[in-house]
Parts: C-alpha cells; structure tokens; sequence
C-alpha cells in the first residue's frame, strides 16, 4: 500500500462538514445523547473518516486514464479470505445478504480494505462505533418525523448553496419514482406511451441503420476486414425504443406494505423496498447478464447509444414535446441536426477539442506539436484581451 500526504479539507469539504455535523448533532441530541456526547462522537466519527481516507480513491484518481484497471481486481475465494483478515466481508455477502459463494469477486480497492484491516483494533472501537452511530443518523434523518425532515433539508441547502423546501407533493412524488421505478414505468408507459409511436420511431432508426450500411459498404477507406467488422456491429445493434415490450423482466409483484391507512410509515416503505431490492439482486446475481434489459426506465428524458450493450435508447420521456411528438411530420423528425448546429450550447468537440486548443498550457503540458491532431497554429487561436 502506497502511502499518501495527509489530506486537508478543501474549502468545500469544510462547507460540508460543518452542514452535516450541524444535522448529527441536532439528531443525536434529539435521541437522547448530551450535548458534550453528541460533540464528541461526531469528533469520533471524522477522526476515523479521517484515517479510511488514505486508502480511498480521490475525485481527481477516480477520472485518471487507469482508474477502470485499478477497480477491475479480480480475487479468489482464497485470496479474498486472505484479503479480509479479521473482516466478515465473504460472512456478510453470503450469510446476512444471501449472496451464493463465487469462485472470483472483484475487489475495486483492495489497499482500502488492507487500511481498514489494520484499523480494527481494540483503541479503534469507540470510533469505529460512533462513526457508524453518527452516519447512520445522518442517512436517515429524511426519513423520520417532520422535524429531523426539515434539518436533512437544511443540511442539502447548506451543502448546495440552496434555500427554502420543495412542497411534500413534488417531494413525495419524486421519492416514488426513485424507489419505485418500475411500477411508475409501468403507470407513466400506460397514461402517456403509443404503440403507434413506438413503431414510428423504430422503422424511423431502421432507415437511419440502413443509410449507415450503405455508407460502410461504400467507403473505400476501410479494409474489408475492418468493413466487415463495422457491418457486423451495426448489424447487431439493439433497439430500446420509448418502453420495455416485456414487462414481466420488471415485475415488483413480490414487494408489499403497508399504506399509511393500515398504519404503515415511510420507514416501513423504504425498508421493505431495500429488503425486496436486495432479494431481487440475490436472485438474479448467478444469471448471465441480460443485455435486452433496460437500463433507465421510459421516465427518463434522455436519448443515446450505449457502447457496452451495442444498444440505441430513445426514451419515452425525451419523445414528448419538442423532439417528437405524434403530428410531426418525418421531415420535421430528420432536419433535428440542424437545430442542434443551431442552438446556443456548442456541439461536444466545440466545447472540448477546440476550447482546449486555444491554451500553451494544454498543448505544452501533451506535448502537442504541430502535425498532431490536437495542435492548432498560434495565428489561428482566438485571443481575448
């Protein structure tokens, strides 16, 4: 394990720390600790945050060329049981969340959980326990009475540079969409999809694909093996058009509890919706990998072509309105690249490539020359004076 300079808050980090030690101590003093108590394992609770943090990956590492290598860690059974030490990690997955044994598991910070190995010892426990009393009141202070509702907002507010409080319908409402996705999928799909746009749009992408082909087909700069590759790619792409044509992928049928008029609370809500989420993840863990499933549900305003499935996704909720909507006619659905050429925002590689390509630093630091792709002449940059 590499050791790094102890870290310092930044300006932001001391924002957020004084917003959610405010929201600790006003909840742990409303359970009943002291003052004195509750100052002193929030006090606990960063001193221990403060020693995991060597071990933890920065915003900076974490957008580093090597970041997806250094998470990939693919560990034996064996080995992992090495790893873990005196930690129950392989006991938690299989006995308390009812995960089944693997042969391999992949272990995305292996020298944070070497870190935490070595600080588990007896001195360690008060912070160790506090800091889990500490950020347990904190997740779930939004989920109790109006009052320790109204602190976690203060807390958001503080944190973003935000203020008032979103009304309880638009608060509530969002909450069911986030938990329970599928079910509001399902009921937005009912009240607001057509299953004549859906064919519309789909035989709309098979006419673009087909260009495509004959684009491929056509170019005289490909080999014919890297032709063939590209045709065989194209050919294979998937289509996630407007909503799931099978639902039953998405059921939440096994899910219950109770309403408020049966004296259900919200706790009791959001926890059966984690145990029910967990037993589904737990059930689905040892099947191959589904590549036809949804990965955003029609809800989504959003649009795009995702790499990893070969996948094109036309959401349900970015086909409503100005994008698309049933009276447009074809012509005004294909001319949408001019619009965006139009629009005030630059496209992507305006607001990248070409901005980056104006400054010595840029190019000194990639040791950019001229002939490479990125450099740009100095009688070419713009200059702001």
């Amino acid at each position: 394990m590499t050791s790094r300079p102890s870290r310092q808050l930044t300006a932001f980090g001391k924002v957020k720390k004084e917003a959610y030690s405010t929201l600790a101590q006003k909840m742990l003093v409303k359970l009943g600790y002291s003052e004195e108590e509750a100052g002193q394992k929030i006090e606990n609770c960063f001193a221990f945050e403060t020693m995991l943090a060597d071990t933890i990956l920065t915003n900076e590492e974490q957008r580093r060329p090597d970041y997806i290598s250094r998470i990939n860690n693919l560990y034996s059974r064996q080995d992992l049981e090495t790893l873990q030490g005196k930690l129950p990690i392989l006991a938690s997955l299989e006995e308390c969340e009812g995960y089944p044994a693997a042969e391999e598991y992949l272990v995305m910070e292996p020298s944070h959980i070497e870190n935490l190995n070595k600080l588990c010892v007896e001195e360690n426990l008060p912070l160790i326990r506090d800091a889990l009393i500490v950020n347990g009141v904190i997740r779930y202070s939004g989920m109790l009475d109006r009052e320790c509702y109204e602190w976690n907002v203060d807390c958001q507010n503080a944190v973003t540079g935000s203020s008032g409080i979103l009304d309880d319908e638009t608060v509530f409402s969002g909450s069911v969409a986030d938990t329970l996705v599928w079910p509001v999928a399902r009921l937005y799909t009912e009240k607001y999809l057509k299953q004549e746009d859906k064919d519309r749009i789909s035989a709309m992408v098979d006419d673009i694909l087909a260009y495509y082909h004959e684009i491929l087909e056509g170019a005289d700069f490909f080999s014919e093996e890297t032709r063939a590759k590209a045709v065989e790619k194209l050919e294979a792409i998937d289509k996630f058009i407007l909503y799931p044509d099978n639902w039953s992928k998405y059921s939440c049928e096994e899910l219950s509890f109770k309403s408020k008029e049966e004296g259900g609370t919200y706790w009791d809500a959001m926890e059966a919706i984690g145990k029910f989420s967990l037993a589904k993840s737990v059930k689905e863990y040892p099947e191959p990998a589904d590549k036809t499933k949804w990965g955003q549900p029609p809800h989504t305003v959003n649009c795009f072509y995702n790499p990893q499935a070969n996948g094109i996704y036309i959401m349900g909720a970015f086909a409503q309105g100005s994008y698309y909507n049933s009276e447009m006619s074809d012509e005004e659905l294909l001319q949408r690249v001019y619009d965006f050429i139009n629009n005030p925002h630059p496209m992507g590689y305006l607001r990248i490539n070409t901005t980056l390509q104006q400054y010595d630093e840029f190019l000194d630091f990639y040791g950019i020359k001229e002939g490479d792709g990125m450099y740009l002449a100095p009688e070419d940059r713009v200059t702001i004076w």
